[in-house]
């Protein structure tokens, strides 16, 4: 894949831009996560990071700029493509990416997404909490997880980590400047999926952050990542084609532990014993490109 070479940024007239890392497998959940976020960020910028580089026959849809890891300047990248599986990889290379936004692409701020994210409102309040934060965070959880012995845990929250890295938001600044150096290093060598030696990829080495880098503002919004992990303290509820989120349309759905070969398998959702019947979560079809209902036993 050739990269297009960094340009001067050219004045926002939209929201801040966002960006997303993928290996070329995931090019259609990029694409509906993009879309997603231009639709109800329009005039924004998106940029997507593709660890193996994109096939010749590869279509990029409209406002996406593709970046390749030849432009992240990390000496050791190779090194971590071997030692490193691709969820790995992905993260591992995520405060350099968010870095050459900010730097060499000259964005003033910058939204990361995972890639199985869809973007249904406008981030009002998260736009209006980057305007006084250089770091912004969401919490796994903002309530407590009832210690009835089904899953997840907070005892499974505490080994992947306090915030979902998932996403995250940043402006340009020394902060920022100094905490994506010291994740980028600690990720060179430290982004495994290692529980027994406090590890989950690049999410428990945030943790660290609030103390570290001060100060971190946390996003505390139940429209935002709505997802499997905090379903507990949410009632949901669907009205026409909206989901609610405590009687408030959703902002962002995570849809981490579904695929499109096991739509229904939203990864520990929570089951009442002797319970039936299920929900509708949105489903974002990678062949077709749609949002659609998927039932989801509860």
């Amino acid at each position: 894949m050739t990269s297009q070479s960094a340009a001067p940024r050219p004045e926002a007239v939209g929201g801040p831009a966002a960006c997303t890392i993928i290996a070329r497998n995931y090019l259609s959940y990029a694409a509906i996560l993009a879309e997603s976020y231009l639709k109800n960020e329009p005039g924004a910028r998106f940029y997507l990071l593709v660890v193996d580089g994109l096939p010749p026959e590869a279509v990029i849809p409209e406002g996406i700029r593709i970046v390749g890891p030849d432009e992240l300047g990390l000496s050791s990248y190779f090194e971590m493509c071997f030692k490193y599986d691709v969820t790995e990889l992905c993260t591992a290379v995520k405060p350099a990416f968010l870095s050459l936004l900010l730097t060499r692409y000259g964005e003033g701020s910058i939204i990361y997404f995972d890639p199985d994210i869809l973007v249904l409102r406008s981030l009002d309040e998260l736009k209006a909490a980057m305007a006084s934060a250089d770091v912004v965070l969401i919490p796994h959880l903002l309530d407590p997880i009832p210690r009835d012995g089904l899953k997840p845990s907070e005892q499974d929250i505490l080994i992947a980590g306090a915030y979902n890295l998932g996403f995250v938001a940043l402006k340009a600044s020394e902060m920022s400047r100094r905490l994506l150096g010291w994740w980028s290093d600690r990720l060179e060598d430290g982004c495994r999926v290692d529980p027994a030696h406090g590890l989950f990829v690049d999410q428990r080495w945030m943790d660290l952050a609030p103390g570290l880098f001060p100060p971190v503002t946390l996003l505390r919004d139940e429209t935002y990542d709505v997802a499997y992990w905090n379903l507990h303290s949410r009632p949901v509820e669907r009205l026409g084609t909206q989901f609610l989120a405590a009687a408030a349309r959703w902002r962002f759905f995570t849809s981490a532990g579904s695929t499109p070969a096991f739509p229904t398998h939203y990864r520990n959702t929570r089951r009442e014993t002797g319970s039936s019947g299920g929900r509708r979560w949105p489903s974002c079809s990678t062949s077709t490109r749609t949002c659609t209902g998927r039932a989801v036993t509860r």
